[in-house]
């Protein structure tokens, strides 16, 4: 959806698609993919859409809805791998508060997701945030890049 004109509405019409959905299959439990700071609804950029769905679909009654709150996919990194080994600094368009972010490897999504599913424990409308690590943006980095010579000589 990066190329969509407003994030937060396309993601509340996808909320209401899905919701519609559900309700038109009698789906009675639902597990949705979230965002860890989905709890903020009108400060954290895209993420905000992630927490506007939530609100759509926790309006469905009688339905279970889980929603996985999961931190910043390790795969995501990716993107930085050059910016990293090159200039030894990840370059992001979000700030970190303290230097320090959540981040999630996916397999830990899917058996998070796969468990609830299969166990149904999870009733109402709650939420749960699937995070494998803490870490830092400095730390990241540095240990993503070659060692640099201290007298300024190549890598």
């Amino acid at each position: 959806m990066w190329d969509s004109d407003d994030q937060k509405k396309q993601s509340i019409r996808y909320a209401e698609n899905f919701s519609s959905a559900i309700r038109a299959n009698g789906v009675k439990n639902a597990v949705f993919l979230s965002s860890y700071g989905a709890h903020r609804l009108h400060d954290v950029g895209a993420i905000n859409g992630m927490g506007l769905a939530e609100v759509v679909l926790n309006k469905l009654d009688g339905v279970n809805v889980l929603s996985l709150r999961a931190g910043y996919f390790y795969s995501n990194l990716l993107l930085s791998l050059d910016l990293v080994k090159t200039a030894g600094h990840m370059g992001n368009k979000f700030t970190i508060p303290g230097g320090t972010f959540t981040l999630v490897d996916p397999d830990n999504i899917a058996r998070v997701a796969a468990e609830a599913l299969d166990k149904l424990n999870f009733k109402c409308h709650s939420y749960v945030y699937v995070i494998s690590d803490l870490s830092g943006t400095d730390e990241i980095a540095v240990s993503g890049s070659r060692p640099r010579d201290p007298m300024g000589g190549g890598e």
